[in-house]
């Protein structure tokens, strides 16, 4: 069960208590404050008001009525008592009790209450309490007068109280569709403990544990056995985690958590956690290991090894011998782990960052994350960095970098940049009359490591003797970083930590970089790469007014230049990512095109459109134009080779695509709303024969019995990805014909969707699934994922019940089947 709705109301329910205990009711500087009673006594030291007593702030649009009131001003508290209210028409909250007790210095804020009854935010949380008690202290008292986050402390405690949403249902025989109860809660830095904890679903108690603890924004917790945790895993089904915690001291936590597998009643995974923090900061070290039985697969990658590296196709022959290791694979004892070591620590008011976050995976196989972690990514990134940010324009990163390819049968192991420096500062947006313009500086120097298992792997062409290989891994997070231009991936995540993440069935190997003649950017002994670069962009917003239409033209032109080929990209540096035609156009599609970022110099240009009206709709135009200088005129291309996989045998592939001009794109992208119907489309067009490279379309469909969202992506990878007539010169015969007649002379169709059906009132039904309009490979299935749900909803409560289906299956992962199970609380947004 997901319980983070319920304590994110719990908190919100405390905030607003913490900010009314700010507010003064009472103030020589404020004038807008009226007093009314029958009878008011007023001093200097004291101002008391008793009978009828009624207090209006226009500005705050607070009131609060009373039976009595005392403030005191010099000692800062104002008491109220006697069938205490108050109403804050900003939030639309009431709240009534006893006694309401304020205390307000400079760095200390109190607020007490006794019998509180609470309506918050429109009646839509109900809170009843004996005693509340809200109390934010901040030390300032310092020689740097600098102030940290660590300095405030906030207590939150509730007595005896009981939470619920909206009111009593006919459907739950008069009760309350669900009920929270709990004794002591105290909330402080950053825990929620309450004792004797009740959840009642209409008037049944379900629920009830005598100490409950949750931690937000990974806060400390007491030393104990706490509750389990139900989560599933693809290879194993439904996992149970049990964790105990233990307070080493006041800044040393350690955590053992073994895993039981319900299907096996044993523990698969032995989970420990060091936490350890300081005052700027703080590290942790993560790991998780297994002793299981598992087949020996080595065999396996041996023959794909021998194989990776020669073109020579004969499918039945390399077919037969992959089954025939199948067969002979024998069950045997392993020893894997997954280790994580994560630290960061902030100086000087957060414009200096240090930290360190590693990744290591202990499988000789490289499937242990994926079968026993839920961990689908295909790359592992390890980083030691420093970060400097003197303001929110200019970034100075210098990091040590290394990637793990967990891809199963590439033979890549550690690809390592060191050392590793950027640079950005952008500038002010300036006003030139109606024009608005601004402009970006950049440079990176790094030194790449070759990876010992590269060499044998490189192909190398008699066309250019003088070409350098690098084990290149900026195409590598490139392409796995960023957003895939490919949309046959499917990526959807799960509540109670199951979570599914995956790309296509297809494997693409690290692109080697082939080098140009010209090697004043790259140092053959040093190994130095240099990047520097500027960026200049102009825009113009234009407005018309037509009657009761508004119409918004923007004009945007962006130029880059850099002498030298770019392709890398910081994971740690995308707010300051560069533009590209896609991205200047401002209607929040943010896309990235591969062969686009691999540009050195480029002109984006493009117009925006909004039209508000009766119909409101944005229409934008942009194009992409590649300018290369003659330094790059010896660039040969980009190798690039994938294996597709169909059930368990291989398929290679391979194509070669220059980076030229001829890549570029104009792009349009539209959307509009009718109602509450969404439409959008995205088209990428080659500039010579204004046909379509790249579509992707969504609708959004919303009624009252019927939602439906579905996609629609259409992608040329002749044009992207080597067109082998026109390459002709790169490829042998036997290359050409394989590529162009089998696997690589096609176009890609997907689609995808999710369609909800009300059952009755309360029951909706869904269908989602995934799929390929057009099969370009033999046995390869045309649906990816499927899947079926039910969903029980109300304003105040929501129950989601549902499976999933993947039909990918990567070496010894097979299909697998997800159940998840989820609880929300809509009418809040969860």
């Amino acid at each position: 069960m997901n319980v983070k709705p319920i304590i994110i109301i719990i908190i919100n329910i405390l905030s607003f208590f913490l900010v009314l205990s700010t507010y003064p009711f009472f103030d020589k500087k404020n004038q807008n404050i009226a007093l009314e009673a029958e009878n008011i006594i007023y001093t200097d030291e004291i101002l008391r008001a008793i009978g009828n007593v009624n207090i209006t702030d226009e500005t705050e649009e607070i009131t609060l009525k009373a039976n009595s009131i005392l403030w005191v001003p010099k000692k800062e508290f104002f008491i109220t008592d006697g069938n205490v209210e108050i109403y804050d028409y900003s939030t639309q909250s009431k709240l009534f009790g006893d006694k309401f007790f304020f205390f307000g210095k400079k760095n200390e804020k109190i607020f007490l209450g006794k019998k509180v009854y609470a309506q918050l935010w429109d009646n839509k949380v109900i809170l009843k309490a004996k005693n509340i008690y809200v109390s934010s202290t901040r030390n300032n008292d310092k020689k740097d007068n600098t102030q940290k986050p660590y300095d405030n402390q906030k207590i939150y405690k509730l007595d005896n109280f009981w939470i619920t949403l909206c009111g009593q249902s006919p459907k739950c025989f008069g009760k309350y569709v669900w009920e929270f109860y709990g004794e002591d809660g105290t909330y402080q830095n950053d825990m929620i403990d309450i004792n004797n904890v009740e959840l009642s679903l209409c008037g049944l108690h379900i629920i009830k544990i005598p100490k409950f603890n949750y931690s937000i924004n990974n806060g400390r917790l007491p030393t104990g056995l706490f509750l389990p945790k139900l989560y599933s895993i693809s290879h194993e089904g439904f996992v149970i985690r049990i964790p105990y915690h233990y307070n080493v001291n006041d800044r040393i936590d350690i955590i053992i958590a073994p895993h039981l597998s319900l299907k096996k009643l044993l523990p698969i995974i032995y989970e420990f956690q060091l936490k350890h923090k300081f005052d700027n900061g703080g590290y942790s070290c993560n790991i998780n290991t297994s002793y299981i039985k598992d087949y020996n697969l080595n065999k396996k990658e041996s023959v794909f090894e021998n194989f990776y590296h020669e073109y020579n196709i004969n499918n039945n022959k390399y077919n037969k011998n992959y089954k025939d290791l199948n067969s002979k694979n024998e069950l045997e004892k392993k020893v894997n782990a997954m280790i994580k070591l994560h630290g960061n620590f902030i100086y000087y008011n957060s414009s200096l960052e240090l930290g360190f976050d590693i990744n290591k995976l202990i499988d000789k196989d490289k499937t242990y994350a994926k079968k026993y972690l839920n961990n689908y990514d295909d790359i592992m990134y390890s980083t030691i960095y420093s970060h400097y940010s003197p303001n929110d324009r200019s970034f100075i990163m210098v990091e040590a970098l290394e990637l793990d390819d967990m891809r199963p049968y590439s033979p890549y192991k550690n690809l390592i940049s060191f050392p590793r420096a950027s640079f950005i500062y952008n500038s002010f947006i300036y006003q030139l009359g109606k024009w608005k313009y601004s402009y970006k500086i950049d440079g990176i120097i790094e030194k790449i490591k070759d990876n010992a298992n590269f060499k044998k792997y490189n192909y190398k062409y008699n066309h250019n003797t003088n070409n350098q290989y690098l084990s290149y891994i900026n195409i590598h997070y490139l392409n796995e970083y960023n957003p895939s231009i490919h949309s046959s991936s499917f990526d959807f995540k799960l509540q109670n930590n199951i979570q599914y993440n995956h790309s296509k069935n297809t494997i693409f190997e690290v692109s080697p970089l082939l080098s140009m003649r010209s090697t004043k950017n790259i140092s053959e002994k040093s190994g130095f790469i240099i990047y520097p670069g500027v960026d200049f962009t102009l825009s113009k917003n234009l407005t018309i007014f037509n009657g009761q239409s508004i119409q918004v033209v923007e004009p945007i032109v962006r130029l880059k230049v850099s002498p030298y080929h770019r392709i890398t990209v910081s994971p740690f540096n995308r707010q300051f990512l560069e533009y590209q035609a896609p991205t200047i156009l401002s209607n929040n599609l943010r896309y990235y095109i591969n062969d686009q970022l691999q540009s050195g110099s480029n002109l984006d240009y493009g117009v925006n459109w909004y039209y508000y009206g009766s119909l409101n709709f944005n229409i934008s135009f942009g194009g992409n134009y590649r300018l290369y200088n003659s330094k790059l005129n010896n660039y040969n291309g980009n190798l690039n080779k994938s294996y597709h996989l169909m059930n368990d045998n291989i398929i290679p592939g391979s194509s070669i695509y220059p980076l030229n001009k001829a890549s570029s794109t104009y792009n349009i992208n539209a959307s509009t709303k009718i109602g509450r119907n969404t439409i959008s489309a995205r088209t990428w067009l080659r500039p010579d024969l204004l046909t379509p490279v790249h579509i992707e379309t969504d609708w959004i469909i919303n009624s009252d019995n019927i939602i439906m969202i579905a996609d629609y992506t259409f992608f040329d990878n002749n044009y992207y990805y080597g067109d082998p007539i026109r390459n002709r010169k790169f490829s042998n015969s036997r290359k050409k014909t394989f590529y162009s007649k089998k696997y690589y002379n096609h176009n890609e169709h997907e689609i995808g969707g999710d369609f909800w059906r009300r059952m009755n009132s309360d029951l909706w039904i869904n269908f989602n699934a995934r799929g390929k309009l057009n099969k370009y490979m033999p046995n390869d299935k045309n649906i990816i994922t499927a899947g079926i749900g039910l969903r029980y909803q109300v304003d105040c409560f929501r129950i989601d019940f549902g499976l999933k289906k993947s039909n990918i299956k990567i070496r010894d992962l097979k299909p697998s089947l997800i159940y998840y199970f989820d609880v929300g609380v809509p009418i809040l947004g969860f």
